[in-house]
C-alpha cells in the first residue's frame, strides 16, 4: 500500500470515529488559490492549492464538546480568521 492510501485510510478512520461520537456532523473541504505552473515548454504542469475543512457540529452539540473545535459561532458557522 503506499504512503497516499495509508493516509487516505487514516483520515476515513478519523472520519468515521467522529461521527460515531457526533452523530449528524458535516464537513466541507475546499480546495483554494489554485495554481498551476507549466514547465518544459507545457510538457510539465505543477499545481498547488490550499486545502480548507469546515466542520459543522449537529445543533444539540453540548458546549464542552463544541469547544474541542475552536471559536465557533450560532448555526455552527466558524469565524472566517479562526484557526483549528
Amino acid at each position: 500500500m503506499c504512503v497516499a492510501s495509508i493516509s487516505r485510510v487514516r483520515q476515513q478512520a478519523a472520519f468515521d470515529q467522529l461521527k460515531k461520537r457526533l452523530p449528524g456532523v458535516q464537513t466541507f473541504t475546499e480546495d483554494r488559490d489554485r495554481l498551476i505552473r507549466f514547465y518544459g515548454n507545457g510538457s510539465v504542469a505543477v499545481a498547488s492549492f490550499f486545502r480548507y475543512t469546515t466542520t459543522i457540529l449537529p445543533p444539540m452539540t453540548p458546549p464542552e464538546v463544541a469547544k474541542e473545535f475552536g471559536p465557533v459561532l450560532r448555526g455552527g458557522m466558524k469565524p472566517l480568521d479562526a484557526h483549528a
